[in-house]
């Protein structure tokens, strides 16, 4: 059996620490995330938007427990704020998963192009800017780097974002990239898009 799966007070404190009194919803998101990272079993998950690191702990954290499988991969956080990235990176160390994750400190489209180690990426989760074109770019920019049959989520897909994120994939489906897309009632109202071409 796994290292945190079956120790739910690490997700406790983990969401208890980044998302304070909305903890519970955080709890609810962690295993929605690890789920996805333990049945996809990603080499390579990139997450775009990293903040305080809970996502990208999560994913480590599941990363972890696919290392019992000998089946491991590695987290790669994205953050453009370098006091959002060095909070991130302290989460991810004094809850002993640094050895499955990381956040680097930039924009998206530049960490992704300048470093071969995050690719093919087999799993993105994208939760940062989510006007048009921001997510236009976290996704067409990367997507000759993602892996076909990877899966792709977004988080916060509701009224104030669907627009943007809406107009962003159908520009991708007119250039001839196909996925399928799956909504979601977690993490917020989310969208997953699994990579088809």
């Amino acid at each position: 059996m796994g290292k945190y799966i079956l120790v739910p007070d690490k997700l406790i404190e983990l969401s208890k620490r980044t998302k304070g009194k909305n903890f519970r919803e955080g709890i609810r998101q962690g295993l929605f995330l690890m789920s996805l990272i333990l049945v996809e079993q990603p080499k390579i998950a990139v997450e775009i938007g990293s903040q305080t690191g809970f996502s990208t702990c999560c994913m480590a954290m599941a990363m972890a427990d696919n290392d019992y499988a000998d089946k491991a991969g590695y987290v790669y956080g994205i953050e453009k704020t370098i006091p959002h990235t060095k909070t991130a990176m302290m989460n991810l160390e004094s809850f002993g998963l640094a050895e499955y994750a990381k956040v680097i400190n930039g924009d998206s489209k530049e960490v992704i192009h300048s470093h071969p180690e995050l690719r093919p990426i087999e799993f993105m989760f994208i939760d940062g800017d989510h006007s048009y074109k921001k997510v236009y770019s976290d996704i067409f920019d990367n997507f000759q780097f993602i892996k076909n049959n990877a899966l792709v989520v977004f988080h916060d897909y509701n009224a104030d974002t669907k627009k943007g994120i809406d107009a962003a994939l159908s520009d991708l489906e007119n250039r001839g990239h196909e996925f399928e897309k799956i909504k979601i009632n977690i993490l917020t109202n989310g969208l997953l898009i699994r990579k088809i071409k």
